[in-house]
């Protein structure tokens, strides 16, 4: 990560036991440099050991992005949350059709 600018200071977060937790923190002297490793790493396919063997690779994609707090987060979700407008339907006849389904619920609402 220090190719993309100035490192104040980077962590992994590790669990009582000293392993990663698997995400981690840098935190860098500019704002540029944060938005550079975002637009070059985010998404980015890293090599990873399987964990049935040491010998076999796995790849995974990578998320780089801005960091947010807690509350930003909780804020985004439960904003998420009051828009969301799908249902779940479960233990339906097999044999109903996808009008039946909607000449049922379209009293409620398009």
């Amino acid at each position: 990560f220090s190719a993309f600018g100035n490192i104040l200071s980077c962590k992994v977060v590790t669990d009582p036991e000293g392993n990663s937790r698997g995400f981690g923190f840098v935190h860098y002297d500019s704002a540029e440099a944060a938005t550079k490793a975002i637009d070059k790493v985010n998404g980015m396919l890293l090599n990873v050991a399987g964990e049935d063997s040491e010998d076999e690779k796995t790849q995974i994609p990578v998320f780089v992005g801005h960091f947010k707090s807690r509350k930003e987060r909780l804020q985004e979700y439960e904003s998420a949350e009051k828009q969301y407008t799908n249902v779940y339907i479960n233990n339906l006849p097999a044999e109903l059709l996808d009008e039946e389904i909607d000449k049922m619920f379209s009293e409620h609402g398009k």
